[in-house]
């Protein structure tokens, strides 16, 4: 079931596209008309997918203001308290709907840090029951995280030299393989190696940065031609951009026919190489069993991957993994870590969530769990995590 349904004008489909797409990247199943399958009744499955959302998104452009359709859906979401307008443009909502406070993303260009956006997915969250400090209505404990093959080993950049190297590392990882404990709380904490230093961001040809800006165009079709030789052969920057983008396009069927194993095949080879973007897309896509099948023990592993990279949006996955139980074994102590950590990395669904779990945790415990939270943070501002906004120069605007 999708937790966000998407209501929008037909002249608006590809910003429509490219939210649904940041949304599903923050974890959130999200459905909108693209996703409706073949020979299905359009308006009972549109009306069956509005009913069974927690959360409706209604875009009032300029061209939705207009429409009676998008106008019937969000007064649908409005009478059962699950409505969220959503401002593509700087206009004001339609008479009507002017007293629900409203989110404007009129100067939102993709990023997933734009405060607008930030505070979108803690309406979002609210109303899905993913809220800070809520816990979901049936729990059930997982199995601890099992490990997954490991990716080959690529060519990084050297360590950290001298004294200081070693003792930043070594704070690391008494950090991370949870030495303290509380002792009411016993269980065991994943054990997360110290973050690796990622490759040095130059290095992806031209032809393969340009495929990334059709891309950014949507412009898949352009985007695919070029990129496709480069997912199997070429530089291993130019393999990891090309494997990323065509394995999204491809899982969502996005300038070609949708393969979804296809798709997840490309992704995990990129999050494998250390891009901690696809590692953050397979935690989601295991965690909501879109495109692979579901596994919430591979989903957590999945986000270590990318919360050690630095990746907040994991960061704070991992929090509500390790306080839930989903994925991993139940663990306060380490569900704070992570909260601490995603909070100082700017994570503002973070912030409300480690003062819930700082309730059950010692005060004592709390500022030592602080403390090693900074020494492990401190690490992370001398090594370069790879992203995709490290590897292809896109403009914050695209």
């Amino acid at each position: 079931m999708s937790d966000v349904f998407i209501s929008y004008a037909q002249g608006d489909r590809s910003w429509v596209a490219e939210l649904a797409t940041a949304l599903e990247a923050q974890g959130h199943a999200v459905w909108w008309d693209p996703n409706l399958l073949p020979g299905t009744h359009y308006r009972d499955a549109i009306r069956d997918e509005l009913l069974r959302a927690k959360a409706v998104l209604v875009v009032w452009p300029r061209l939705s203001v207009e429409s009676d359709w998008v106008r019937d859906e969000a007064e649908e979401g409005r009478t059962r308290r699950k409505l969220i307008p959503v401002l593509k443009d700087p206009i004001e909502p339609p008479h009507g709907f002017r007293q629900i406070q409203t989110s404007d993303l009129s100067q939102w260009r993709g990023r997933p840090e734009h405060p607008q956006f930030q505070m979108l997915l803690r309406g979002i969250d609210r109303l899905t029951g993913q809220a800070p400090g809520a816990t979901p209505a049936a729990l059930k404990t997982s199995p601890q995280t099992q490990p997954i093959a490991a990716a080959p080993r690529r060519p990084w950049i050297a360590w950290l030299s001298g004294a200081l190297g070693i003792v930043v590392i070594v704070a690391a990882v008494w950090f991370l393989t949870g030495r303290t404990h509380d002792t009411s709380r016993p269980g065991p904490m994943a054990q997360i190696p110290a973050p690796p230093a990622a490759p040095d961001p130059s290095g992806v040809s031209a032809a393969a940065q340009s495929g990334a800006q059709a891309y950014s165009r949507k412009d898949y079709a352009r985007a695919l031609q070029i990129l496709r030789p480069y997912a199997t052969s070429g530089s291993e920057k130019d393999r990891i951009v090309a494997q990323f983008f065509v394995g999204l396009m491809t899982a969502k069927g996005w300038g070609t026919p949708s393969d979804g194993a296809a798709g997840s095949k490309l992704m995990q080879a990129a999050a494998e190489s250390g891009l901690a973007d696809a590692q953050n897309y397979m935690a989601a896509w295991y965690r909501r069993g879109e495109y692979v099948p579901r596994d919430d023990a591979q989903s957590v592993s999945w986000s270590l991957r990318a919360a050690e990279q630095g990746y907040q949006n994991a960061q704070y996955r991992l929090a509500l993994a390790y306080r839930d139980g989903i994925g991993a074994t139940r663990n306060t102590n380490t569900a704070y870590r992570w909260a601490v950590i995603a909070a100082s990395n700017g994570e503002k669904r973070a912030v409300l969530l480690k003062a819930s779990l700082a309730k059950d945790v010692s005060e004592p415990m709390a500022g030592q769990i602080r403390r090693e939270a900074a020494a492990w943070l401190a690490t992370k501002h001398t090594l370069h995590p790879m992203n995709i906004y490290s590897l292809v120069h896109l403009s914050p605007d695209n």
